[in-house]
């Protein structure tokens, strides 16, 4: 109800509905297995837990207990980001929720040893966390460990590339369909990915298989889209927004006001364009930007489409995958060439750089407005088999 604080109300969406002691509760992982550091972000340190063949991410974000703490996240986004995990989390291709904790205490001395070792051997941008008061709170979110995000994954032909593209494409489709859900900060940091090994894949299955047994080209390949060895995840909804009207907590829709014009002028990186197109994309272009008041609660599938041409530009760009050729000594497989020009031709299609997405030769001047249309293209222009 309203009448819960924010750290109440964080509680209400907790495992345990009681604050725990900070260092007990991470005695009681380290009792059962092992602990590192895995990573960091501007606001939360990012640890792995694992114990046996489980394993367990643990993001655990300091939050303030009053309002002039500017320089820790307010409980409300942590409630906000929680909510959107929950309601994400049943959906195929979006991270697996395991818990979370609400604890009190200074960080533990086994974390900051685990912290100090990272910072050793990868170089932390953090301040090191030794400074919390006794009474410091802290969100401990437990999620999926969905392997490594695409900027540290080895990518080892188009054809992977054209996977992962479809794969964050249907995440995001089925994401609008079910949730009404825009990621809107969906970097390359942020998609992750788990190559399962080989031997997971049943060889009956395995594509070159298929096309023995009597399947139709169609079935054989609706059934190689299915058994890819990579398995996609989009993670963290920081600015993202859906609806959660059906989780305890908060409004019907959760998303971040992005009000912090930092946000809309980077430099350097496609990423920050994509920011600029996004406020383009809500804004009225009749009020001058310094009058504007933008509701950010509005639903603008666009964005995804945004988002995807970006992760598109990343495959294309900066995979370190060399553009097939298509003769001489190092030609490249007719499969490697059509992954590759398929790709080419999405780009082309959903560029927002354009004045009109999808000029000449891109199915036409296609307009497409959300990630379920061009999923839904894409079957009908047979370049993938099966929609979501």
């Amino acid at each position: 109800s309203s009448d819960l604080s924010p750290t109440e109300t964080l509680l209400s969406l907790c495992t345990e509905k009681r604050i725990l002691d900070f260092t007990q509760h991470i005695d009681s992982l380290l009792n059962k297995g092992s602990i590192r550091k895995l990573g960091e972000a501007s606001y939360s340190e990012v640890f792995l837990s694992s114990s046996g063949d489980n394993s367990t991410v643990l993001k655990i974000i300091p939050f303030n207990k009053s309002p002039d703490q500017v320089d820790q996240c307010a409980p409300s986004a942590i409630v906000q980001e929680l909510r959107i995990t929950l309601a994400m989390a049943p959906i195929k291709g979006y991270i697996a929720f395991h818990s979370c904790h609400v604890v009190r205490g200074s960080f533990p001395s086994s974390l900051l040893q685990f912290w100090d070792d990272y910072d050793e051997n990868r170089g932390s941008e953090n301040e090191r966390p030794d400074f919390y008061e006794n009474d410091q709170l802290f969100a401990i979110i437990g999620l999926e460990n969905g392997g490594k995000d695409l900027e540290h994954t080895e990518l080892r032909n188009w054809e992977e590339a054209e996977d992962v593209f479809w794969q964050v494409a249907k995440a995001l489709a089925r994401g609008e369909k079910e949730r009404e859900f825009e990621h809107r900060d969906l970097h390359w940091g942020n998609v992750v990915i788990k190559r399962r090994m080989e031997e997971e894949v049943a060889p009956e299955e395995r594509p070159e298989e298929l096309t023995l047994q009597g399947l139709t080209l169609e079935e054989a390949g609706v059934a190689r889209e299915e058994q890819s060895n990579l398995e996609v995840a989009l993670i963290d909804y920081t600015l993202s927004r859906a609806w959660c009207g059906d989780f305890p907590g908060g409004q019907e829709y959760e998303f971040m006001q992005l009000d912090d014009p930092a946000l809309f002028t980077g430099k350097g990186d496609y990423q920050f364009d994509i920011y600029r197109f996004m406020l383009g994309l809500v804004s009225d272009p009749d009020v001058p930007p310094e009058e504007q008041f933008v509701d950010w609660n509005v639903y603008a599938p666009k964005t995804n489409i945004f988002w995807l041409h970006y992760i598109l530009n990343i495959l294309l760009t900066k995979m370190g995958l060399s553009r097939p050729a298509a003769r001489g000594r190092y030609a490249a497989s007719e499969e490697e060439q059509e992954a590759y020009k398929r790709l080419e031709t999405v780009g082309r299609g959903i560029d927002p750089r354009k004045k009109r997405f999808g000029g000449k030769g891109a199915g036409g001047g296609i307009q497409i407005e959300t990630a379920g249309e061009l999923v839904q293209w894409a079957v009908e222009e047979e370049m993938i088999w099966r929609g979501i």
